[in-house]
């Protein structure tokens, strides 16, 4: 009975001593995780019908590169932003009732413009 109630009273401590160094001793985040920073570049623009101009909401506008993806969609107006690397990125937007774009782009440090004009589906 002793040897059990050891043995539970170091597991514990095992379970919460770890707990609090890594709550308090690596600031709550592990020590080989790099610190989360905003990508250098944004691309920003609107997406819109190809036949009529007009735009598209709710559009999901997809900048992909090797190591990441940055995702989001259009407004009202079809206007999106989104963060990105800087290099040759993949931008593919998807949107109910249109083809799918994709288009490679090089993407420069601070803001890149990139207008899309999705066609409607057959």
């Amino acid at each position: 009975m002793i040897m059990r109630r050891l043995a539970i009273t170091l597991l514990l401590a095992a379970v919460f001593g770890g707990a609090m160094y890594t709550t308090l001793g690596c600031g709550g985040s592990s020590p080989t995780s790099p610190p989360q920073q905003a990508p250098p570049a944004t691309i920003s623009g609107v997406v819109t019908n190809a036949v009529n101009g007009a735009p598209i909401a709710g559009a999901l506008v997809a900048a992909r590169i090797i190591r990441s993806e940055y995702n989001t969609q259009t407004d009202a107006t079809g206007h999106y932003t989104t963060f990105s690397e800087t290099g040759t990125i993949t931008v593919f937007v998807t949107a109910n009732g249109y083809q799918t774009f994709s288009k490679a782009i090089d993407v420069k440090d601070g803001g890149n413009t990139l207008n899309i004009q999705l066609q409607p589906a057959s």
